[in-house]
Protein backbone atom coordinates (compact mmCIF):
# COMPACT_ATOMS: atom_id res chain seq x y z
CA UNK A 1 0.00 0.00 0.00
CA UNK A 2 1.85 3.24 -1.11
CA UNK A 3 -0.08 6.47 -0.35
CA UNK A 4 0.18 9.73 -1.13
CA UNK A 5 2.14 12.06 1.92
CA UNK A 6 -0.07 14.62 1.83
CA UNK A 7 -2.96 12.33 2.65
CA UNK A 8 -1.14 10.71 5.32
CA UNK A 9 -0.21 13.73 6.72
CA UNK A 10 -4.11 14.85 7.20
CA UNK A 11 -4.88 11.70 8.30
CA UNK A 12 -3.35 9.61 10.92
CA UNK A 13 -5.30 6.83 11.24
CA UNK A 14 -4.67 6.48 7.44
CA UNK A 15 -0.91 6.34 8.13
CA UNK A 16 -1.85 3.76 10.64
CA UNK A 17 -3.45 1.91 7.80
CA UNK A 18 -0.31 2.05 5.99
CA UNK A 19 2.38 0.45 8.76
CA UNK A 20 -0.49 -1.52 9.90
CA UNK A 21 -0.46 -2.91 5.78
CA UNK A 22 3.00 -2.80 4.90
CA UNK A 23 5.01 -3.77 8.17
CA UNK A 24 2.89 -5.32 11.17
CA UNK A 25 0.64 -7.17 8.17
CA UNK A 26 3.89 -9.06 6.93
CA UNK A 27 5.23 -9.39 10.15
CA UNK A 28 2.55 -11.81 11.48
CA UNK A 29 2.38 -13.45 8.30
CA UNK A 30 5.82 -14.31 8.37
CA UNK A 31 6.02 -15.35 11.96
CA UNK A 32 2.82 -17.33 11.31
CA UNK A 33 4.43 -19.22 7.98
CA UNK A 34 8.08 -19.82 10.25
CA UNK A 35 6.68 -22.40 12.50
CA UNK A 36 5.45 -24.48 9.48
CA UNK A 37 8.77 -24.26 7.01
CA UNK A 38 10.92 -25.15 10.45
CA UNK A 39 8.51 -28.66 11.22
CA UNK A 40 9.58 -28.83 7.51
CA UNK A 41 13.29 -28.46 8.02
CA UNK A 42 13.41 -26.23 4.75
CA UNK A 43 12.00 -23.26 2.79
CA UNK A 44 12.34 -19.68 2.22
CA UNK A 45 10.20 -16.59 2.80
CA UNK A 46 10.28 -14.05 -0.23
CA UNK A 47 9.85 -10.55 1.62
CA UNK A 48 9.49 -7.62 -0.97
CA UNK A 49 10.64 -4.18 0.46
CA UNK A 50 11.57 -1.10 -0.94
CA UNK A 51 14.24 1.04 -1.73
CA UNK A 52 12.56 3.75 0.16
CA UNK A 53 13.33 1.16 3.10
CA UNK A 54 17.20 2.62 2.79
CA UNK A 55 16.45 5.83 0.84
CA UNK A 56 13.01 7.87 2.32
CA UNK A 57 12.24 11.02 0.75
CA UNK A 58 9.99 13.73 1.75
CA UNK A 59 7.27 12.25 -0.51
CA UNK A 60 6.85 8.83 0.95
CA UNK A 61 8.23 8.92 4.22
CA UNK A 62 5.59 6.95 6.26
CA UNK A 63 5.98 4.41 3.47
CA UNK A 64 9.99 4.26 3.75
CA UNK A 65 9.52 3.59 7.40
CA UNK A 66 7.45 0.97 7.44
CA UNK A 67 9.88 -0.78 4.56
CA UNK A 68 12.83 0.15 6.68
CA UNK A 69 11.00 -1.64 9.99
CA UNK A 70 10.07 -4.78 7.16
CA UNK A 71 13.62 -5.02 6.03
CA UNK A 72 15.02 -4.32 9.55
CA UNK A 73 12.91 -7.30 10.68
CA UNK A 74 13.34 -10.10 7.95
CA UNK A 75 17.52 -9.27 8.10
CA UNK A 76 16.67 -10.58 11.85
CA UNK A 77 14.51 -12.93 11.03
CA UNK A 78 17.17 -14.48 8.85
CA UNK A 79 19.56 -14.51 11.74
CA UNK A 80 17.20 -16.35 13.87
CA UNK A 81 16.55 -19.06 11.23
CA UNK A 82 20.31 -19.39 10.47
CA UNK A 83 21.29 -23.37 10.33
CA UNK A 84 17.22 -24.63 10.44
CA UNK A 85 16.85 -24.71 6.71
CA UNK A 86 14.73 -22.13 6.54
CA UNK A 87 16.10 -18.85 4.48
CA UNK A 88 15.05 -15.69 4.33
CA UNK A 89 15.33 -13.72 0.91
CA UNK A 90 14.67 -9.92 0.94
CA UNK A 91 14.13 -8.23 -2.29
CA UNK A 92 14.55 -4.27 -2.54
CA UNK A 93 12.45 -3.53 -5.26
CA UNK A 94 13.18 -0.35 -6.93
CA UNK A 95 9.89 0.60 -8.40
CA UNK A 96 7.01 -1.01 -10.52
CA UNK A 97 5.83 0.23 -13.48
CA UNK A 98 2.02 2.17 -14.03
CA UNK A 99 -0.42 -0.46 -13.39
CA UNK A 100 1.04 -2.23 -10.76
CA UNK A 101 0.03 -1.91 -7.22
CA UNK A 102 3.06 -0.55 -5.86
CA UNK A 103 2.29 2.68 -7.11
CA UNK A 104 -0.70 3.63 -7.27
CA UNK A 105 -1.62 7.29 -5.98
CA UNK A 106 1.82 8.08 -6.69
CA UNK A 107 3.16 10.09 -9.41
CA UNK A 108 6.18 7.96 -11.38
CA UNK A 109 8.86 10.51 -12.47
CA UNK A 110 10.81 8.47 -14.08
CA UNK A 111 9.02 5.30 -15.66
CA UNK A 112 12.53 4.05 -17.27
CA UNK A 113 13.79 2.98 -13.91
CA UNK A 114 10.08 0.66 -12.81
CA UNK A 115 9.82 -3.19 -13.66
CA UNK A 116 6.62 -4.71 -14.56
CA UNK A 117 5.51 -6.82 -12.04
CA UNK A 118 6.20 -9.83 -13.70
CA UNK A 119 10.07 -9.23 -13.71
CA UNK A 120 10.13 -9.00 -9.64
CA UNK A 121 8.67 -12.06 -9.73
CA UNK A 122 10.83 -13.75 -11.74
CA UNK A 123 14.28 -12.23 -10.23
CA UNK A 124 12.87 -13.27 -7.11
CA UNK A 125 12.29 -16.88 -8.00
CA UNK A 126 15.85 -16.88 -9.47
CA UNK A 127 17.58 -15.34 -6.46
CA UNK A 128 15.56 -17.84 -4.11
CA UNK A 129 16.16 -21.21 -6.10
CA UNK A 130 19.99 -19.77 -6.20
CA UNK A 131 20.06 -19.43 -2.51
CA UNK A 132 20.54 -15.41 -2.36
Amino acid sequence: MLTPQDDLDRDPQLAALLLQTNLTGHVSVLLALVGHLRARGRGTLVVLSSIAAVRPSRANFVYGAAKAGLAAFARSLADQLHGTGVRVLLVGVRGVRPGGTMVQGTVVRDPVCGVPGSAVAWRSRCGSSRGR
